[in-house]
């Protein structure tokens, strides 16, 4: 009976099933940025009396977080989480007394950006151009280099995992916030941020 109503709707079991497997997916996806960011937060944490900055990275994990769950969920970051987060940016590093060079990281992270989505061919878009522009922002330009090159290093290498495994083909689209998010982390975890 059920089948015949789904035949009726004109799907079939298998449409269903992946459906299902594609929300399986994000939510699996969501949950390890949450994982992430929450090791992100517990070693900022420790830092917090001990330094402004880590006040502006624990702002930043934030930021990161929304952006690579929104990210994954919708290939888009909106300008809502990001513009707010660029004004706030503005002023934390004004507190931090690195107002100077958090601007000069924006604007430098902001043209590496572009350039990676020309070379794309708009691959890149948007909201990944704007969630590592306000990485920029907050880190500086030298962790802002090792931000992008691990980020681009990490989706690289799960974008090559998923196409040689089967599961996507070189057109697949793959949500980058995720990768900022994990690389903002990783170099938190070795010092460098």
């Amino acid at each position: 009976m059920v089948n015949k109503i789904i035949q009726k709707m004109g799907w079939t079991m298998e449409r269903i099933i992946e459906r299902k497997n594609i929300k399986l997916r994000k939510f699996t996806a969501a949950i390890i940025c949450i994982v992430v960011w929450t090791i992100g937060s517990i070693v900022t944490v420790g830092f917090l009396n001990k330094s402004k900055v880590a006040v502006a990275i624990e702002v930043l994990l934030i930021v990161q977080l929304l952006a690579a769950i929104w990210d994954i969920n919708n290939m888009t970051i909106p300008a809502k989480i990001t513009v707010p987060a660029i004004l706030a940016g503005v002023g934390i590093m004004a507190f931090t007394g690195r107002i100077l060079e958090g601007m000069a990281a924006l604007i430098v992270s902001f043209i590496l950006m572009k350039l990676l989505a020309i070379i794309s061919r708009n691959q890149v878009g948007g909201g990944d151009v704007a969630i590592m522009t306000v990485t920029g922002l907050y880190t500086g330009i030298s962790t802002l280099i090792s931000t992008l090159f691990t980020s681009v290093t990490l989706a690289g290498l799960f974008s090559a995992i998923i196409i040689v495994s089967g599961k996507a083909h070189k057109k697949t689209e793959i949500p980058f916030a995720p990768f900022i998010l994990a690389a903002t982390v990783m170099l938190i975890l070795i010092g460098c941020v």
